[in-house]
């Protein structure tokens, strides 16, 4: 099903934005009679049929109003950027899809790429969002230092993923029954200072197994599980 985002639709919609317009309209070619659904990322989605279009813009008529609940418990992933910034959002889009609740980006003593561009990852969750027919949108927070993340969370289930050696909850074992945060770091892993904090702070190390993940692989691992433990 093709599906739009207008974050200000409501049950009175009758029509598109001027973007989303455009590409039903030039891109997509959507016709008269033809199924869509539209979304506002806050749980809200429209199931319409297109009855024409006036100066550029797509013109609906609601057939349906469904409106979601946010899924619980929700996850919240907190990943560091990536020096191949194509490589962190692939993650950002698959997160997406995968319904997770909130995404943090974690600045590290070895963060590679310090920065992101927030406008161009927050149109990428938008697209990972219609493409999986998500009607909520994950919450992009601020590039954030890692010691401010790990002293200010406030989920019930907290990890973190890192090679040092040590004593580490499997993956398979942990009962997924809340919301949950797990923080995952750059290449060249967490320093020790970074796992001596988490631990200080209630967090406990997690792995995956024997093999050693990329940053993008180990998230994305670690969104699915927690989905598909739903």
């Amino acid at each position: 099903m093709i599906t739009f985002y207008d974050p200000d639709c409501n049950e009175a919609s009758n029509s598109l934005p001027i973007e989303e317009s455009r590409h039903g309209l030039k891109s997509l070619r959507i016709r008269l009679n033809e199924d869509f659904d539209v979304i506002n990322g806050k749980g809200l989605k429209l199931h319409a049929v297109m009855i024409g279009s006036d100066n550029g813009i797509l013109e609906y008529k609601i057939q349906r109003v469904e409106k979601n609940k946010r899924s619980t418990p929700k996850l919240h992933m907190a990943v560091s950027p990536l020096k191949q910034a194509d490589r962190f959002e692939y993650f950002i889009e698959k997160a997406t899809e995968l319904g997770v609740d909130q995404i943090t980006p974690i600045l590290c003593k070895r963060t590679e790429k310090p920065r992101i561009n927030a406008k161009r990852l927050e149109r990428i969750i938008v697209s990972g969002m219609k493409q999986s027919g998500n009607s909520f949108m994950p919450k992009l927070n601020d590039l954030t230092n890692i010691s401010d993340l790990i002293q200010n969370s406030k989920e019930d289930l907290k990890y973190i993923g890192h090679c040092e050696e040590g004593q580490k909850t499997h993956l398979k074992n942990i009962d997924f029954s809340t919301d949950a945060l797990f923080i995952v770091g750059p290449e060249g892993d967490f320093d020790e200072n970074e796992i001596k904090l988490a631990m200080e702070n209630g967090f406990k190390s997690i792995t995956l197994g024997d093999l050693t993940l990329r940053t993008e692989t180990a998230a994305l691992s670690l969104s699915s599980y927690f989905q598909l433990s739903k």
